[in-house]
């Protein structure tokens, strides 16, 4: 370093002396002689301030460095009034944790000539050469600045020594979290129980993967666990890997699928409802990863009931349409309002019994309202079925508000045979039964 920046502020002397050694709480002691203090400010800062933060942060997905302000920096160096002859200041650069050699400093000696009252320096980075800071992944401070070494001039009085910039730089952190194939985190399996023995067909099974907010500086390896599974069916549940590893500069890793058998809810008639949590934990002890408290979980619900309808997004292909030629309704006033295929028509009965006149195999129902709305469907409705139109078994209820579609489409867990179908209103202020139509398999 030059030798001028290890100069020592000179005292005073009377008409033109050099002022000196003056630090923040001292006093300049100069009777008789009216004093011109000496300020140093960053240009362009709020209230013309003398220190200034910039924060330094990773952006999410790319883990690029990024500053919320400029590291070049201009500084003032002002008197309170025009001095009668030239100020001159020598100065030197504040650098901490930076190489001396990226640092730039417009001048190293300032000079405020007779009549004006400021000047300024630049300091900031060779090529804004940011390169110091790579590889740098615990919380940081950098500091770049200017420090009053020498002033020479008329009255003067230091106010103020220095001026700087601090960047206050965040450590590399990479939070984890948990999430399905699909971008969920979330998945609900009903299962469906008869004669203690579950008929839903759909697998039990969910397909999720471990990412991250930010690259990975290495290879990360995780363990992926469930909890919330009971104990003495942990054998009934199956990752198709036990771990999964996130590559260097990557984000997520390979999906990995977590499946369960149902034979852990078989064996009794009781309702159940099961709650599993799917995550990773990591091999390694490494600080900088972290699992997010609120994403770091893929939460699964398993429930097991007893209702034998459900509600379809669609018309199910392998489903056909009855012949409704000879059908016969209880009230006979129905007569074929419910099977017109108009949803203008429709019955404001709450109990409507259909006689198929023989015993057919059902897979399922379609339930329209007037024009084809929900809300004029009843709240809770039920469908029960019976073969002699006197001894009924209830099939289960329906809520319309859980219908994905407007349109209820309503498929059996398992077909059943039946002569008499029987619906329903249990809840609503209205039953504008349109279409009642009812269907078998290919």
């Amino acid at each position: 370093m030059k030798n001028i920046w290890k100069q020592t502020l000179l005292s005073v002397l009377a008409l033109g002396g050099v002022l000196t050694g003056c630090r923040e709480d001292e006093e300049l002691n100069l009777p008789g002689y009216p004093e011109n203090p000496v300020g140093i400010t960053i240009a362009g800062t709020e209230g013309n301030a003398s220190e200034v933060v910039v924060k330094a942060t990773y952006e999410a997905q790319t883990g690029t460095l990024l500053f919320d302000g400029d590291l070049t920096r201009t500084y003032v160096f002002s008197l309170s009034t025009p001095s009668p002859e030239d100020a001159v200041f020598r100065i030197e650069p504040i650098i901490e944790n930076i190489p001396e050699e990226l640092v730039s400093i417009s001048e190293t000696e300032l000079r405020i000539p007779a009549g004006d009252i400021s000047a300024s320096v630049t300091v900031g980075l060779v090529d804004d050469d940011r390169s110091f800071m790579d590889g740098v992944y615990d919380a940081q401070n950098y500091t770049l600045g200017v420090r009053l070494a020498g002033a020479e001039g008329s009255k003067l009085v230091l106010a103020q020594s220095e001026a700087k910039l601090c960047v206050e730089k965040e450590a590399y952190t990479m939070v984890a979290s948990a999430v399905g194939e699909d971008g969920s985190r979330t998945a609900l399996f009903e299962r469906s129980c008869l004669d203690g023995e579950i008929v839903t067909e759909d697998p039990i099974s969910y397909e999720y993967k471990i990412v991250l907010d930010k690259p990975a500086l290495n290879d990360l390896t995780f363990t992926l666990q469930s909890t919330g599974t009971p104990e003495d069916y942990k054998s009934s549940e199956h990752f198709s890997a036990e771990k999964v590893t996130i590559a260097a500069g990557e984000l997520e890793s390979e999906p990995v699928t977590w499946s369960a058998e149902d034979d852990f809810l078989e064996g009794n008639d009781d309702p159940a409802s099961y709650s599993i949590a799917l995550t990773a934990v990591l091999d390694s002890e490494d600080s900088s990863v972290v699992f997010s408290e609120e994403e770091g979980t893929c939460q699964i619900t398993i429930t097991k009931t007893f209702d034998r309808l459900k509600f379809q997004n669609d018309l199910d292909p392998s489903w056909v349409e009855f012949d409704t030629s000879n059908w016969t309704t209880i009230p006979a006033s129905i007569g074929n309002q419910i099977f017109d295929n108009s949803n203008q028509s429709f019955t404001t009965e709450t109990t409507v019994v259909i006689d198929m006149q023989e015993t057919k195999t059902i897979a399922g129902f379609r339930v329209v309202g007037y024009s084809g709305w929900s809300f004029y469907l009843p709240t809770v409705y039920s469908i029960s079925i019976s073969n002699d139109g006197e001894t009924w078994a209830s099939q289960g209820q329906l809520t319309s508000d859980e219908s994905p579609t407007d349109v209820h489409y309503v498929g059996l867990v398992r077909e059943v045979e039946a002569r008499y179908v029987r619906f329903e209103a249990i809840e609503g202020w209205s039953c504008y039964l349109a279409e009642f139509n009812i269907y078998g398999k290919n």
